[in-house]
């Protein structure tokens, strides 16, 4: 029996290059604005990372004339706690990234804090740990390929 096979040492040698040369700051960018996005996404259909739902209003606070959106949409009064989601520029490092919120506001609802319910404003899950996976290995082709 005799087996023959070939082998492109010239495409294997580009692989190993791109791995070596892959550039992990434009992946971490690229990473954070995906968990940015999709954090986005779930504050506007008012859920946690987990996928449940925000708590509602208490009764009293309806009650209360205190300002919120009319169609009882939570958090979402002016806009500012979702456009404060957000990728500060000076985290974005060779092995990291971070997402965070702006403002304030965001952390008393993501905490909880005195009477306000947790509302995970921001978060990752396993659908998000995938997502990452597969961009990570579309950059990495992308490299290869070049």
């Amino acid at each position: 029996m005799l087996i023959d096979f070939k082998v492109n040492s010239k495409r294997i040698e580009r692989a190993f290059q791109a791995l070596h040369d892959f550039p992990t700051e434009d992946y971490m960018r690229d990473l954070a604005r995906l968990i940015q996005v999709r954090n986005g996404r779930r504050f506007a259909r008012e859920v946690g990372p987990d996928g449940r739902k925000w708590k509602r209003w208490s009764k009293s606070y309806r009650k209360s004339g205190a300002p919120f959106h009319a169609n009882h949409r939570r958090l979402h009064l002016s806009g500012a706690l979702a456009m404060s989601i957000n990728v500060p520029p000076s985290s974005l490092r060779r092995d990291s990234a971070e997402v965070g919120y702006s403002d304030p506001k965001a952390r008393w609802h993501h905490e909880g804090v005195g009477r306000l319910p947790i509302r995970e404003v921001i978060g990752v899950n396993s659908g998000d740990v995938v997502a990452a996976g597969k961009q990570g290995i579309r950059h990495l082709e992308s490299r290869i390929r070049a």
